[in-house]
């Protein structure tokens, strides 16, 4: 089994984000149990499944590297749970300066990526790359 990396800041910090991305687009966003695919539900205010949501959070700025790298496999896991709840699947992504979203799509460019600083052989897999132009505001810019 992988190790968690996760802290209680970093639960901390997920919270802020989906009570601003609630508050942003009036909305409930509901905790999955931890390690489920997507970390929340989003719901309308009656109850209404609207779509799942994976939230990461970087340290940095928006507009640093021209796409945004992610598992593919996570992307599978997303989509594929997506399609079976008939709802779309989204990415939230807290950048140091703003907090953006996109409606995830079935195909991207992939390419083997990942991160060196955990000194994980696991961090280095098979990722896609999604163009940063495709993110939107997701809640208010950060001074």
């Amino acid at each position: 089994m992988r190790p968690i990396y996760e802290t209680s800041e970093d639960r901390q910090k997920e919270q802020d984000v989906f009570a601003m991305v609630a508050y942003t687009f009036g909305c409930v966003c509901i905790t999955t149990p931890k390690l489920s695919v997507a970390d929340r539900l989003l719901c309308s205010t009656e109850g209404v499944l609207l779509g799942i949501v994976e939230l990461k959070i970087r340290t940095n700025p928006y507009a640093k590297y021209p796409t945004y790298m992610l598992s593919a496999t996570k992307h599978a896991q997303l989509m594929d749970t997506a399609r079976a709840l008939k709802v779309p699947a989204f990415l939230v992504v807290k950048f140091s300066d703003s907090v953006k979203v996109t409606r995830l799509k079935e195909d991207y460019p992939t390419n083997v990526g990942g991160r060196r600083d955990r000194g994980d052989s696991k961090d280095i897999e098979q990722c896609i790359f999604i163009p940063i132009e495709e993110f939107t505001d997701a809640g208010v810019k950060h001074d």
